[in-house]
């Protein structure tokens, strides 16, 4: 699929001449190089942030006492007549 792309703001359309005078390549080239690699950064900071958050999951996981990993955890927090423990 082709699609014309108008870039109306000047300093972005200056920039991309600029990268395309240094480098050599068309403008397009340098536009969907620059869009896959501020992509694939992107994807890596998501995949990075998740393993994160798995290890924090884990560590958390490891903390927490055993009588509440499983089951209706506000047993250990209220009494039998619903007051906090």
């Amino acid at each position: 699929m082709t699609m014309a792309l108008n870039i109306r703001k000047e300093s972005t359309l200056e920039a991309l001449r600029e990268l395309a005078d240094i480098t050599g390549q068309p403008m397009t080239t340098e536009l969907e190089s620059a869009v896959i690699e501020r992509l694939a950064r992107l994807r890596q900071r998501r995949t990075d942030r998740l393993a994160d958050l798995k290890a924090i999951c884990q560590d958390t996981a490891k903390r927490w006492p055993s009588d509440q990993k499983t089951g209706d955890l506000t047993d250990s927090l209220y009494d039998d007549r619903g007051i906090p423990a």
